[in-house]
């Protein structure tokens, strides 16, 4: 008499069929196997199991049963499984997959001010210091120079920095080779074993090196973020923290092993005024003020101050206050006159003549220039 048997690889387990020429049954096994639930939203078995089970279930389907008189057999299989082999078809079984703990504590860190400096070869960015954000540093293309705390480092194409919070720190372009610089600063975040917004293990790790394999992803990363945050929704918004939060991720790996310091120079007074002016730039700031509040005479203030960073107190308060409004005039729609009270001047054509006289043209000219180029750095 000639027999069937059926085989169907299920989900939780194989069964299989014997039926004769009429389509009578004859006998029916099951054979149970596990499913492992090795992470979430995920399932896996071992094939070895399907295999094993299938065997014995044959063996007990074929009990006082003539194998001779078995003229087919029949697969079937569950619906969406993946089986992997490697190049001699053996097969690749998936590892438990370990719960690895974030780097940061308390959620990814979140964006707090995005830039992108470039086509001009006489940009620069005034000294200033952020009291408790990270600036990440990432050089698309061309040459600069960073001076942080009174210590320059040459950077160039695929270079990335870290500047850490509290750090004094500037930026000049490279007038032959100009610049194309992605900058941001991160925080609200706590890297396990660290204080709070730090990203370097020690303040005196160098702070520069190349991003090297990375480079082409960051320089991806750094162009999506700058699209994202131009859309001003809270979803692009979301999106940003999470690019920045990768990107401050990735930085910490690197410079993790970085063994290279570099000497950073003792404390001086002058970075407290600096500190100080930038803090306070939108007030009105004399030299006869600093003296009242440094407890030092105002000719000793602006001679040390001019001799450790190349520029006067009143002259580096005017420069800030004059950042700050290239930045208004690019990103924001106020008025030249909210723009001027926002900064310090209540007489708008006082704030227009030094604009113009400083940068050579005038506010609205500035703006109609760059507002096309959203994110400059100035």
């Amino acid at each position: 008499m000639k027999t069937y048997i059926g085989i169907d690889l299920g989900t939780s387990g194989v069964k299989l069929l014997l039926l004769n020429e009429d389509g009578k049954i004859l006998n029916i096994v099951t054979k149970d196997y596990p499913i492992f639930y090795r992470q979430k939203n995920h399932s896996s078995q071992n094939p070895e199991d399907w295999f094993c089970q299938t065997i014995e279930g044959l063996k007990e389907l074929l009990i006082n049963q003539n194998t001779d008189d078995v003229c087919a057999i029949s697969f079937g299989g569950q619906m969406h499984g993946l089986v992997i082999l490697d190049k001699d078809d053996n097969v690749i079984i998936t590892k438990e997959k370990k719960e690895v703990p974030s780097i940061f504590e308390d959620g990814v860190p979140s964006l707090v001010r995005l830039s992108r400096s470039y086509d001009n070869p006489h940009w620069y960015n005034i000294a200033h210091v952020h009291s408790s954000d990270t600036e990440l540093v990432f050089i698309s293309s061309g040459r600069a120079s960073f001076t942080i705390n009174q210590k320059t480092f040459l950077v160039e194409k695929g270079d990335i920095l870290i500047v850490e919070k509290g750090f004094i720190h500037s930026t000049i372009s490279d007038a032959k080779e100009p610049s194309d610089i992605f900058s941001c600063s991160v925080a609200n975040y706590k890297i396990r074993g660290m204080e709070r917004n730090y990203l370097l293990r020690s303040p005196n790790v160098l702070p520069v090196m190349k991003s090297g394999s990375h480079e082409e992803f960051l320089r991806y990363c750094w162009r999506e973020m700058q699209a994202y945050q131009e859309m001003e929704d809270p979803i692009s918004r979301s999106i940003c923290d999470m690019i920045a939060g990768s990107i401050a991720g990735l930085y910490y790996s690197l410079f993790f092993n970085q063994t290279e310091t570099y000497e950073i120079p003792a404390p001086h007074f002058t970075q407290d005024i600096l500190i100080y002016i930038y803090e306070h730039y939108c007030e009105h700031i004399t030299l006869e003020l600093l003296s009242k509040v440094f407890h030092m005479s105002a000719g000793h203030i602006s001679h040390e101050c001019s001799k450790a960073f190349g520029i006067s107190p009143i002259n580096y308060a005017i420069n800030l206050k004059l950042d700050q409004a290239k930045w208004l005039l690019i990103e924001s729609e106020k008025s030249l006159t909210e723009i001027a009270a926002e900064i310090g001047y209540q007489n708008l054509q006082h704030f227009t003549n030094i604009f113009q006289k400083r940068n050579g043209c005038t506010p609205l000219e500035f703006k109609e220039k760059y507002s096309h180029k959203k994110k400059l750095l100035y």
